[in-house]
């Protein structure tokens, strides 16, 4: 089965009023909204902007002071940046398995 592109502006929700879905619209339109737009998609998917975004982190919605508390919580000990950033860029947190390769290099710079 062919894969189908959403276009996320094609679609009004009922809640939403014609009058604001057709200011909405108007801006959608304009060469500057698109530019930002191109560039912003690029900058997700790594300055590529017809590719899968990878991802980024492994830790949900969560914010890292957050992850720290809760890491404190299981090690009994306040967590390193570099325990940290391992947890939440390695899949299962297992600390091996990094979630891209931009990761693992960043992590190999740091112990270095």
């Amino acid at each position: 089965m062919r894969s189908l592109q959403r276009n996320p502006h094609a679609f009004k929700l009922a809640y939403i009023g014609h009058e604001i879905w057709n200011s909405w619209q108007v801006k959608w339109n304009t060469d500057e909204y698109k530019l930002k737009s191109e560039q912003n998609k690029k900058n997700r998917h790594n300055g590529v902007a017809n590719v899968v975004a990878q991802p980024t982190h492994n830790a949900g919605s969560a914010n890292h002071l957050k992850i720290a508390s809760d890491l404190m919580r299981k090690l009994g000990r306040d967590p390193p940046h570099s325990e940290l950033f391992l947890y939440t860029h390695t899949k299962n947190h297992d600390g091996i398995t990094f979630t891209n390769e931009k990761d693992r290099q960043i992590h190999a710079a740091y112990t270095e």
